[in-house]
């Protein structure tokens, strides 16, 4: 994947043995990174959604995928990132108010003042309006994304 072909169709069993081998690493308690990378056009999006529709990961019930994509003309903040906490402010939205408090990291208002959407969660917005500015953009780009891979490994341990 990080090593990607330039021929993805011939390549594609081989390449979602590589996925599902890393999914494997992940139920059994490993941490697994796998960057698909390539030249527009390539299969990319197509190999994910191929892994994504097998059954060892639909049937992962504990499964929580976020997905999207980013387009490389769109210029919003972190648009990497935008369809991902759009879909993770959904999941938030679904939980009970006691799992929520136990996975919302400590710094959620630097979180939500880099991704306001978050503030749909109604806890997440009364956190927010809880919390002292952050003048200083760095600092508080810096302390959003401790906050959100705080909010990510907190999700990840219940599941």
């Amino acid at each position: 994947l990080s090593d990607w072909s330039s021929d993805v169709c011939s390549s594609d069993l081989s390449e979602l043995n590589r996925l599902r081998q890393a999914l494997r690493r992940v139920k059994d308690g490993s941490l697994s990174l796998i960057w698909v990378r390539g030249r527009s056009g390539f299969g990319k999006s197509r190999l994910i959604s191929q892994f994504l529709q097998h059954e060892d990961v639909r049937s992962e019930r504990r499964s929580l995928v976020l997905s999207g994509r980013c387009y490389e003309r769109e210029s919003i903040p972190f648009k990497a990132f935008d369809p991902l906490i759009d879909q993770l402010t959904r999941e938030l939205s679904r939980l009970t108010p006691e799992t929520l408090e136990a996975v919302l990291p400590v710094d959620v208002a630097a979180l939500s003042r880099v991704f306001p959407v978050l503030c749909e969660v109604p806890q997440i917005a009364a956190a927010s309006q809880r919390r002292r500015a952050i003048p200083d953009l760095q600092e508080l780009r810096q302390r959003a994304f401790v906050a959100l891979r705080e909010l990510l490994a907190r999700l990840a341990s219940r599941r």
